[in-house]
């Protein structure tokens, strides 16, 4: 899915995204995926428009996951226990 117009992400079916998995996919914006439990290295790097991110139930991000992603709110993601 890499480098693809997809604009939004909303399932309940996955568990772990890839690594790089959506990296260069400028047009994503919203990124909801309630069952998530791991994101792997430079997931969604460098994607720019993305700002709305719902990951309630993962407990790992791997390194640069959201790097140059200046519009990600990254504290609605990130519960300190």
């Amino acid at each position: 899915m890499a480098k693809t117009k997809i604009s939004n992400i909303n399932t309940s079916a996955v568990q772990t995204i890839g690594g790089t998995a959506f990296a260069y996919c400028t047009s994503l914006s919203t990124i909801s995926c309630i069952n998530c439990t791991t994101v792997e290295s430079y997931a969604f790097a460098n994607c720019t428009k993305l700002s709305t991110i719902n990951l309630p139930n993962v407990s790992e991000f791997n390194a640069g996951t959201f790097i140059n992603c200046s519009r990600a709110n990254l504290t609605s993601i990130v519960s300190i226990v």
